[in-house]
């Protein structure tokens, strides 16, 4: 690996700082935003329902963010040092790409945000799922004794499969090629945005 220069200002550029203060801002507003609509939801009564794991779910995302922007403003030279090198891993093998071209902290964060977005995508799925089947009312009459525990279920799937996902990402994304990695870290994602968007109820 070449040796680059590390004595430069940690800080971000000035040229920069500006645009990040602006950014930062923002993404404190949606944090007090999220905080107070969960405040709101839980207050009405709406605990377990989709909406409200939806906005805990962005919420912390958000808070991952910020504290990711932060971390950028006050680490910045480090920051890009440690992005070159691993992207010049990454040229060797592309599916490196999928994982974080960052170490430490801000992997953590990265691990966190990756799953965090995909727990937001199957919530999405699963909550419109539901609407599109309560409006319909396609309930088999086979299953109708059973469907009240579809929404547990999809809920706790919805948290416990991307932490498996995002717990194997790193092995597969330094073992399988770039098809494979590709598919694995955006299949959520991908399907959840075929879902309807929810209109109304809650639960």
């Amino acid at each position: 690996m070449a040796d680059f220069d590390t004595s430069g200002p940690q800080h971000m550029a000035t040229a920069g700082l500006a645009a990040a203060i602006v950014v930062l801002l923002y993404s404190i507003c949606c944090l007090v935003l999220g905080l107070l609509l969960i405040t709101v939801l839980v207050r009405s009564g709406e605990r377990y329902s989709y909406v409200l794991l939806f906005a805990i779910s962005t919420t912390l995302s958000t808070t991952t963010s910020t504290l990711q922007q932060l971390y950028y403003m006050a680490k910045w030279h480090d920051i890009m040092i440690g992005t070159l090198e691993a992207t010049l891993r990454a040229y060797k093998n592309p599916s490196l790409a999928f994982g974080p071209f960052s170490t430490g902290y801000l992997a953590v964060l990265y691990w966190i945000a990756n799953y965090l977005y995909n727990v937001d995508a199957l919530l999405m799925l699963f909550w419109a799922a539901n609407l599109t089947i309560s409006v319909w009312q396609w309930r088999p009459k086979q299953i109708v004794p059973y469907f009240s525990y579809f929404g547990y279920a999809s809920k706790i799937f919805a948290f416990v499969m991307p932490a498996i996902i995002v717990g194997l990402s790193p092995r597969i994304a330094s073992n399988t090629n770039f098809i494979g990695a590709l598919f694995v870290t955006n299949i959520f994602c991908k399907y959840s945005k075929r879902s309807a968007r929810p209109t109304s109820a809650y639960t």
